[in-house]
C-alpha cells in the first residue's frame, strides 16, 4: 500500500520553490553580468527547488507491504520486517530500525490526512506483532 505526501508538505513546497523562482528571477535581472556566481547559484537553487517539487509531487512518501516498508527517495530506504529490532511512535515519527542499524522515520504530518488512520492501524499491529516476536523469542 502506497502513501502519499500530505496536502501541506505539497503546497509548502510549492510556495517555496515560487519564493525561491522569483527571488532568483529578479536577482539575474537586475545583475549586470548574468553568469556571475551569484546568478548560477540562484539558477542552481531555482533547478533544484523544481526538481524536488516534482519528484514530491509525482513519487509517492513511503510504501508499506506485508514483509517490508520502503521509504521513497533518490535511494529508497528498505527494511524488511523480519529483520527488525525496534519500532516506535515517538516525538510524532514512527521509527523502524532494523538489525544492520538501517533506520527509516516518517513523520506523522507529511502523511497524507486521509491515510492516517489507515496507517495507525497498520502500525499497531505491525507493532503487536513485533512485541509477541520478541516475547516468544524470550521463552
Amino acid at each position: 500500500m502506497k502513501f502519499e505526501y500530505s496536502k501541506l508538505k505539497i503546497r509548502s513546497n510549492l510556495f517555496l520553490t515560487i519564493v525561491w523562482t522569483f527571488i532568483s528571477v529578479v536577482q539575474i535581472y537586475y545583475k549586470e553580468n548574468i553568469f556571475s556566481w551569484w546568478s548560477l547559484l540562484f539558477l542552481f537553487l531555482i533547478i533544484v527547488f523544481w526538481t524536488n517539487f516534482i519528484f514530491i509531487l509525482i513519487k509517492k512518501y513511503f510504501e508499506i507491504d506485508d514483509d517490508k516498508i520502503v521509504l521513497m527517495g533518490l535511494r529508497n530506504k528498505t527494511i524488511e520486517f523480519k529483520n527488525l529490532s525496534e519500532i516506535k511512535f515517538y516525538g510524532g515519527e514512527y521509527v523502524f530500525k532494523d538489525s544492520r542499524n538501517n533506520k527509516i522515520e516518517i513523520s506523522k504530518q507529511w502523511i497524507n490526512e486521509k491515510k492516517i488512520p489507515l496507517f495507525d492501524e497498520r502500525f499497531q499491529k505491525l507493532k503487536n506483532d513485533f512485541e509477541n516476536k520478541n516475547q516468544n523469542s524470550l521463552k
